[in-house]
């Protein structure tokens, strides 16, 4: 397929087009959102969007990636749980990331989408404790499986009623405290030699 013509001094296809998806996200479940509106609310011909992506599962699937934090698990670490508040109601960048995964885990999202931010945020821990899952012991992985299931559970209930800021208070509490303590832990383990 022919790469779409640039439109001289607009904002690109792709980008109207990523636009157009939270927009519509935010107004209707994705079991409802069709390429056609999507297409429609972005302003570009139906084949403009399949020269960026496969289908609709496609798009939602490269847009939970590409709002991933991966350097979160780090910094939340190094910044321990007041400073984990702090990231959670201060940084733009990661509330941003953070109401686009209540969109896609929210009342709005799709089963498969909170199963597959679960994954990959699990991916990102494990990355960070330099480990796959079979390298935890059994105790941390049902840890780690609960905290991170939770997490997302969370996300999924209360989708774009969610405030920053309950969740802040709740890394401020005992119950952050104790996460903290669990992930400071699982990360200053030393991986078992191969």
């Amino acid at each position: 397929m022919a790469r779409p013509r640039k439109d001289s001094g607009g904002v690109p296809a792709q980008q109207r087009l990523e636009d157009a998806f939270w927009t519509l996200l935010a107004e209707q479940p994705y079991r409802e959102m069709t390429m056609g509106a999507l297409a429609r609310r972005a302003g570009v011909n139906h084949n403009t969007f399949y020269y960026y992506y496969a289908n609709l599962d496609a798009m939602a699937a490269q847009l939970l990636e590409e709002n991933l934090v991966p350097e979160l698990p780090a910094r939340l670490l190094a910044e321990g749980p007041a400073g984990i508040a702090r990231t959670i109601t201060d940084d733009a960048t990661v509330i941003a990331h953070f109401r686009r995964m209540c969109l896609m885990v929210g009342p709005h999202g799709a089963p498969w989408m909170a199963e597959r931010l679960r994954q990959a945020v699990m991916a990102l821990w494990l990355d960070r404790f330099d480990r796959d899952e079979a390298g935890l012991d059994r105790s941390d992985a049902i840890t780690l499986t609960w905290l991170i299931g939770g997490l997302v559970a969370v996300l999924g209930r209360y989708g774009q009623d969610l405030d920053p800021a309950q969740l802040a208070a709740v890394a401020r509490g005992p119950l952050g405290q104790g996460v903290y303590a669990s992930l400071a832990r699982m990360a200053a383990d030393k991986a078992p030699a191969a």
